[in-house]
């Protein structure tokens, strides 16, 4: 016996779809008499108090010898007809019949086991099924209930068959809408609770009309266990006359037993007494229509959550201005209240004299813009206290079918950043105040400082040679004189030079950069030539160049001040040390210039301040300087787009790495 359950319902489904019923039986007895393994099926119908052999399938291993089970041999056999017409089956073994007569007809017949169950119309004795083996089989009890539960489908077959002939066209019409229809007829009596449901009940839950029980049992165990007691009081309600209506939304579970959601409702018919009878209803699928309302309602009660839990003020206004929505955040930042804002006769009532014009101006150009979807604009708004605040507002249209309807608005209060802004401006024009007075004093500085030095260089010169014309001794004592005289107005020349060209830097003024083709190789021969050439301990520069030379794009006013400040520093950092070195090297897209000295270092805790400005080693304190040089190296390796890095061991020398992109971009 092989896949039972499916040729049941592989039956059953032939009873629904035939509309003849004595093809439908046959094709049905060939089906489960195969997947029983039987000799023979066979369906024995009563008429006119004979048993007649209307249906049959043998096995076709048997149909040339088969021995029929005559009609006439059934009605001597009471053991058989009987129990059946009582609604028993009957299920055994040929050697344990009792009857004689009984048990010798089954042996002619060779069966070895067999299976009887009755079939009924309307509580009438129909007829029976039987299945015979010519081998034992044990018969499972879930197997004969499926068997018996396509008989009760017969039973159904029949009726429907009898109910078509007698009422004719009319039962075409309602089978039509049975099964056309989406809704689904259910029948309940009110007092014993016999229920019936038709095709379309059972097809809207994934069932055939055979599948399902008509009982009010099996509806209630598939409804959801949260909506049933709600469904009972409800019905109750509308039996006792309470309500004048019954219907419901509700879960149940289909065959798959997954829930669906149904719309239920019912009319309640009466009799004579006022009593009630039953309640004739429908159910509609909609399930795809609950579950987009329940995340509509979901979206929505988080919606409303997130508007009035939020500190922004929401609003939603009509194109005339008038508000329709107002979060509850109005009374925070206004004061007033939503009903209190909507009984205003415009939003615009609100807005400062002064910005209310702008405001409607631009609302007015938003609405008419078709290619513009949001407007953002900051307004002065009064509040129920009669100050007013700066509110920054992003407005949004709302459209439908490209009809724009309402206009949707988020405002913060940004009275904060106002005031902020205002002290940024006031700030930036002190700024601005304090960086003119610095220029002009840079300009005045670079003029007047220089003037009053050279004249006392000249002067000291001058001393030197009317020095000349006395004698030795006293001459060398003016000469020691004027030679220290011209050493601190040097210190003091380059002091104000490094802090002149700091301060033209650091206000932007008089640096914009005039980039041409430099050779760099002879570019800085000159310099060398111009300000390393005459060094008092005689020492010089060695040049060592890597690669072929390349033309670089650059200010050569910016790089003097570079490498002049690096190769001073060499020189001054290193005495009665081997000479600087000077290492220019043309790589693939940079230039990299290494200045390199064999002089006294930096201490490893200052090299992180070396770059501030006035800042000097801990080991230059008996060595004349200013702080600023390698600081403005810096600001102006920058300024070039290059780059510097520092290497340096004290006592030992130091590394100053610079390198140049090729080209200004």
């Amino acid at each position: 016996m092989k896949n039972i359950s499916l040729n049941v319902s592989a039956a059953n489904h032939i009873l629904i779809e035939e509309e003849e019923l004595d093809s439908a039986l046959n094709s049905c007895l060939a089906i489960l008499g195969e997947s029983l393994n039987a000799c023979r099926s066979y369906i024995y119908t009563i008429e006119n108090e004979s048993i007649e052999e209307s249906y049959s399938w043998i096995n076709p291993e048997l149909r040339k010898n088969d021995v029929p089970l005559f009609s006439y041999l059934c009605k001597s056999i009471p053991e058989i007809i009987t129990p059946l017409s009582k609604g028993f089956h009957l299920v055994g073994f040929t050697n344990g019949i009792k009857e004689p007569f009984f048990k010798q007809i089954m042996l002619e017949r060779k069966v070895e086991t067999y299976l009887f169950i009755p079939i009924f119309e309307n509580d009438i004795f129909w007829g029976f099924l039987s299945f015979e083996h010519c081998y034992t089989v044990q018969w499972n009890s879930e197997i004969i209930e499926l068997i018996k539960l396509f008989t009760k489908n017969i039973s159904i077959k029949i009726n429907e068959i009898r109910y078509r002939k007698n009422i004719g066209p009319s039962f075409d019409i309602f089978k039509y809408y049975d099964q056309s229809v989406l809704e689904g007829i259910w029948e309940l009596d009110t007092n014993t609770f016999e229920t019936k449901m038709c095709n379309n009940w059972a097809r809207i839950l994934g069932f055939s009309i055979y599948e399902i029980e008509q009982t009010y049992d099996f509806w209630r165990k598939r409804v959801h266990p949260e909506d049933i007691v709600q469904l009972e009081k409800s019905r109750q309600e509308y039996i006792l006359g309470n309500v004048d209506e019954y219907f419901g939304v509700y879960r149940i579970k289909n065959k798959q037993e997954q829930y669906i959601w149904v719309k239920s409702s019912g009319t309640i018919k009466r009799n004579l007494n006022e009593d009630s009878v039953k309640i004739i209803g429908t159910i509609v699928d909609v399930n795809e229509i609950q579950i987009n309302k329940i995340a509509l309602e979901e979206s929505e009660k988080k919606m409303r959550f997130i508007l009035e839990n939020s500190s922004d003020l929401i609003t939603q206004r009509d194109i005339k201005g008038n508000y329709t929505y107002i979060s509850e955040s109005s009374k925070e930042i206004l004061g007033y209240t939503p009903q209190e804002l909507m009984e205003l006769n415009s939003a615009y009532e609100l807005f400062h004299p002064d910005d209310s014009e702008n405001v409607l101006a631009e609302q007015f150009d938003f609405i008419n813009n078709r290619n513009s979807n949001r407007h953002i604009f900051n307004v002065r708004v009064k509040k129920k206290d009669g100050n007013y605040i700066w509110m920054e507002v992003i407005s949004k249209k709302i459209e439908v079918n490209n009809n724009l309807i309402s206009i949707q608005s988020t405002a913060r209060d940004i009275t904060l950043r106002k005031d902020l802004e205002k002290q940024n401006e006031k700030a930036i024009k002190r700024e601005k105040e304090l960086y003119d007075l610095k220029a002009k004093f840079v300009a005045m500085a670079s003029h007047q400082f220089k003037t009053p030095l050279t004249v006392i260089y000249s002067n000291a010169e001058l001393i030197e040679i009317k020095t000349k014309l006395l004698d030795s001794k006293l001459a060398g004592n003016f000469t020691s004189i004027t030679s220290r005289i011209k050493f601190e107005i040097n210190r003091m020349t380059e002091l104000i030079e490094n802090i002149l060209i700091f301060g033209k830097y650091d206000i932007k003024e008089n640096f914009s950069l005039k980039i041409e083709a430099v050779d760099f190789d002879e570019f800085m021969a000159n310099l060398i030539v111009t300000y390393f050439n005459h060094e008092a301990d005689g020492r010089e520069v060695d040049i060592v160049t890597v690669g072929s030379s390349k033309p670089v794009q650059s200010d050569t006013s910016v790089l003097i001040h570079i490498f002049t400040n690096l190769l001073n520093n060499a020189f001054k950092y290193s005495k009665g040390k081997q000479n600087p070195v000077l290492k220019i090297s043309y790589l693939e897209k940079n230039i990299q210039i290494d200045v390199i000295d064999y002089g006294i270092g930096i201490p490893d805790q200052d090299i992180k301040n070396l770059f501030k400005s006035f800042f000097r080693a801990s080991n230059t304190t008996t060595i004349v300087g200013s702080g600023l040089g390698l600081t403005i190296v810096k600001q102006f390796t920058r300024m070039l787009k290059g780059k510097i890095r520092l290497k340096t061991k004290e006592n030992s020398g130091t590394k100053i790495t610079i390198t140049f992109p090729y080209e200004q971009k």
